[in-house]
């Protein structure tokens, strides 16, 4: 059986923006008690992230410029 890769798998900095930002929201989902907590958590973490951010517990995104198309944005 052969096995790839998932995108999110490489290390270049769009790959790691979103798992860096994935495991915040595992952690958010373990955080909560409820459904109806998730959305304001991740509002929240959002409005608290920041371009390139450092802090392990922060949203980061790379800059606008850097964005690619995508079927959703």
């Amino acid at each position: 059986m052969a096995f790839t890769l998932s995108p999110e798998r490489d290390r270049n900095d769009a790959n790691l923006m979103d798992q860096h930002n994935n495991g915040i929201g595992a952690a958010i989902g373990l955080r909560v008690r409820s459904f109806s907590e998730i959305e304001p958590a991740v509002q929240a973490q959002v409005l608290r992230g920041a371009i390139n951010a450092r802090d392990a517990g922060q949203v980061t995104w790379l800059p606008q410029e850097r964005w690619r198309k995508s079927q959703l944005w």
